[in-house]
């Protein structure tokens, strides 16, 4: 931004001090995280003032930090200059991220999900802000989705199951290395040889982005969980 001739003024929450909020009135524009849980606190506390709100999908990805950089350029009428920086920017990125993307194409990622909640995939607001399914897609991985509720048609890429134990054929049988999951060791996946992945291995930016895909290909590659499943995941 500051190589687009646009200055940040502030930047809030979760901590905020006097000083800070000064500066944040004097601003002319404030971008919005799309998070879910930051909902209520947007309504009550930042909508109110008298600046503009803008509420952009987050950085994650090359097209992701393009996209941002862009939207929050052009609204002070700079996005030529944007699409310039962002250019020059990802040149030292570009070598790490085609290596990755190269690796991350034989490799393959599943989310378990109840149908209820199938939105939490698409819908960035729901997975604190990550774009989930577009960011994975971008860096060129495989996705699985494994979901608890009625059949519908299944496909290569969507599988359905209603029974605990249903699901732990499917992950046996599923040619995934790893699978989403927030328990910090999750049984189910261990006794089915996979490894497991989180929200905490995304970063926003250009290296943020590398460093994800990197990470990812290093969880899909550990072979930790699949050599010794049958010594694993007992409850």
């Amino acid at each position: 931004l500051q190589d687009c001739g646009i200055s940040v003024n502030a930047r809030v929450m979760p901590s905020l001090d006097l000083d800070v909020a000064r500066r944040y009135l004097a601003a002319s524009v404030q971008i919005l995280y799309p998070n879910g849980a930051f909902e209520e606190t947007y309504r009550e506390f930042f909508e109110p003032l008298n600046i503009k709100s803008v509420k952009p999908e987050a950085p994650y990805g090359l097209d992701g930090t393009k996209a941002w950089l862009e939207g929050v350029a052009g609204e002070f009428g700079r996005q030529r200059k944007a699409r310039a920086v962002f250019k020059q920017a990802a040149k030292p990125f570009a070598a790490g991220w085609d290596a990755g993307r190269q690796e991350a194409a034989g490799h393959r990622l599943a989310f378990i999900v109840d149908a209820a909640h199938m939105r939490r995939l698409t819908d960035p607001a729901q997975a604190w802000g990550i774009p989930l399914l577009r960011v994975l897609r971008e860096m060129g991985f495989g996705v699985q989705v494994l979901c608890h509720g009625k059949s519908v048609k299944a496909t290569e890429h969507l599988r359905f199951f209603n029974f605990p134990e249903e699901l732990g054929k499917l992950l046996e049988e599923g040619h995934c290395e790893a699978v989403y999951s927030e328990y910090a060791y999750d049984s189910r996946l261990s006794r089915a040889g996979k490894a497991q992945f989180s929200l905490d291995c995304f970063e926003i930016g250009l290296g943020g982005a590398v460093r994800t895909l990197s990470r990812l290909n290093g969880i899909c590659r550990w072979p930790f969980k699949r050599r010794y499943a049958r010594y694993m995941g007992q409850d």
